[in-house]
C-alpha cells in the first residue's frame, strides 16, 4: 500500500538586497559632482600677462551673455556647448545619480541599470568633449582644466561603477512541500465493522490470501464451540461477523485483519501480510 506523503525541504533562492558598497560610491561620485558645479573652480586660463580662473557658474554666465551680443553666430556653432553650461551638465547629473541609487537598490533591473550606465557614461564623454579647442589644441585646453573640471569627471566614472556594481546579492531559504509516493505507515487502519468480507478493497487482497493456521481450520469445523459465550470488547457486538472461517478487517481497528472462524473472532491477526497474536 502506498500513500502520497508530504516531504517538507528546504531550497536556498538568491535574493537581491541593498548594495552598501555600490551607494557608498554613487553617493561620493554625486557629492562630488555638485561641488564641482558650485564651488570648485573648473578652468584658470593665462594670456602670458595674467591668469583668470572660472567655475561653472561662471561659464555659465559668459556663454549667456554671449547670446545677446554679436558672438551670437559664433555659439551656434556651439550649442551643445552652450547647453552643456546652461542646463545639460545638471540634467546629466541629477538623472545618474538617481539611476545610480536605484541601479543598488534590489528594484536595480538590467534596464534601470542599462539606463544609468548610457546616462553616466555620455556625461563622462560629453564633459571630455568640452574643453576641446580648435585654436589651442585639446591638450593645451585640459590643462587649463581644474578641480572642478576633473572632479565632474570623477563624478560620472563613479556613478558608471556604481552601477556596475549594482545590487546585492544573498541566499535565503524558502521552505517547500512536495507530494511523495511512498509505502504508508504501518499503523493500525480503521475500518467499518459492519462492511462484509465483499466490500473490502482491492488493497485488502493480498492480505486475504494469508495461509489459514492448521489449528484454526480445525476449530472452525467444530459445530459444538459456543457462539455467544463471552463479552465482546470495544463495541464488538454491533458487528456483522462474517459466516465463514476467514481473515477480515479486525473490528477492533488495532490491525489490518482479524481470523473469524465462523463463530468467533480470534487472537490471530495480520498486518501487511505478518501474523501475530493479539487477545481481545
Amino acid at each position: 500500500m502506498y500513500a502520497n506523503t508530504p516531504i517538507n525541504h528546504t531550497k536556498w533562492m538568491p535574493q537581491r538586497t541593498f548594495s552598501v558598497a555600490g551607494a557608498i560610491v554613487a553617493g561620493v561620485g554625486t557629492l562630488l559632482g555638485v561641488l564641482s558645479l558650485t564651488v570648485f573652480t573648473w578652468i584658470e586660463a593665462s594670456n602670458g600677462i595674467r591668469s583668470r580662473s572660472a567655475t561653472f557658474s561662471d561659464l555659465h554666465d559668459v556663454f549667456d551673455r554671449y547670446q545677446h551680443t554679436a558672438y551670437a553666430a559664433v555659439l551656434d556653432n556651439e550649442g551643445l556647448r552652450v547647453a552643456y553650461f546652461s542646463w545639460l551638465c545638471w540634467l546629466l547629473l541629477v538623472v545618474g545619480a538617481i539611476a545610480a541609487f536605484v541601479a543598488v537598490s534590489p528594484a536595480g533591473n538590467a534596464l534601470l541599470r542599462l539606463v544609468g550606465f548610457v546616462v553616466a557614461a555620455f556625461g563622462l564623454g560629453l564633459t571630455l568633449y568640452v574643453p576641446a579647442d580648435n585654436d589651442r589644441g585639446y591638450a593645451s585646453a585640459l590643462g587649463e582644466g581644474r578641480l572642478g573640471f576633473w572632479g565632474t569627471l570623477a563624478c560620472f566614472v563613479l556613478l558608471v561603477i556604481a552601477v556596475l556594481i549594482g545590487p546585492g546579492h544573498r541566499s535565503v531559504p524558502v521552505l517547500r512541500e512536495t507530494v511523495s509516493w511512498a509505502p504508508a505507515a504501518a499503523t493500525p487502519t480503521l475500518v467499518n465493522p459492519n462492511l462484509p468480507s465483499s466490500a473490502v478493497s482491492s488493497a485488502y487482497q493480498p492480505l486475504l490470501s494469508v495461509q489459514t493456521p492448521t489449528h484454526l481450520a480445525d476449530h472452525a469445523s467444530r459445530s459444538d464451540h459456543p457462539t455467544s459465550s463471552q463479552p465482546w470488547d470495544g463495541g464488538l457486538a454491533t458487528a456483522a461477523p462474517p459466516q465463514a472461517a476467514q481473515w477480515s478487517p479486525d473490528p477492533t481497528g488495532r490491525h489490518q485483519m482479524r481470523y473469524h472462524d465462523g463463530h468467533q473472532w480470534t487472537a490471530h491477526v495480520s498486518t501487511y501480510g505478518v501474523t501475530r497474536v493479539d487477545p481481545l
